[in-house]
């Protein structure tokens, strides 16, 4: 756990089991917030601005596991941005849609181990079965994440159940989670993992090794021979 001002940080290595419905959503192009439709104008409830067009945002709801249980994650704008490496917006007009299957760029994670920041709020500690927000996300041989050693996904949870959490300040990203409508989630339970977390036949852990030196590179992690022919 790391603490600074925005509060208590933990670093998870997780696999991510799969990319959830409902990847976006129509926000503001001034802030994050999302808008209320009225007739055929929008409203922002931060700007407090009528608007007659909408910026789509990412809002990437995803479900993944580590060797002691699952848990869902979200990631924001600002973060889907950095990692895919393309705005919400774009990938919106290419692709069309928010409802639905997520577009293929976004799917290329699922399976993927993966090193998430999450910071923990008043919201997680009052409502366990929460989603996390991700802050940062991270290749599995990326060390430029904010903790070296990261926690189990069960060590963060107990520490909410036992109130070992200090209670922190909302964020306006935390207050947005909260606001985003998602219709498409199931309803969250928290079950062993481990399965999940270790299957896949030979072809599957190729894909994932392919995926993950696509991001790789990407992100100037150099690949090796080996890692190459993979692909």
């Amino acid at each position: 756990m790391k603490d600074g001002e925005e509060g208590n940080m933990y670093s998870v290595k997780c696999k991510v089991i799969t990319v959830k419905n409902g990847w976006c959503y129509a926000g503001c192009g001034t802030c994050p917030q999302k808008l209320e439709e009225e007739s055929d104008e929008y409203f922002c409830g931060t700007c407090m601005t009528t608007l007659k067009t909408t910026t789509s945002r990412f809002r990437i709801q995803l479900r993944a596991a580590d060797k002691t249980t699952q848990a869902d994650f979200v990631v924001l704008d600002r973060e889907g941005a950095r990692f895919f490496g393309i705005s919400a917006e774009k990938l919106f007009q290419d692709n069309d849609r928010m409802r639905g299957p997520p577009p293929a760029q976004l799917l290329q994670i699922e399976g993927m181990t993966l090193k998430f920041d999450i910071k923990l709020t008043d919201y997680n500690i009052a409502n366990p079965t929460s989603e996390y927000t991700i802050w940062k996300i991270g290749l599995e041989d990326d060390n430029n994440n904010s903790n070296d050693h990261p926690e189990s996904i069960e060590e963060i949870e107990n520490g909410i159940g036992n109130d070992a959490v200090a209670r922190i300040g909302v964020t306006n990203d935390d207050a947005l989670e909260k606001n985003v409508e998602s219709p498409d989630i199931e309803p969250k339970q928290r079950t062993n993992g481990e399965e999940d977390f270790n299957t896949g036949g030979d072809d599957d852990v190729a894909n994932d090794k392919g995926n993950a030196n696509k991001l790789k590179r990407k992100h100037g992690v150099i690949v090796s021979d080996n890692e190459e022919q993979i692909e």
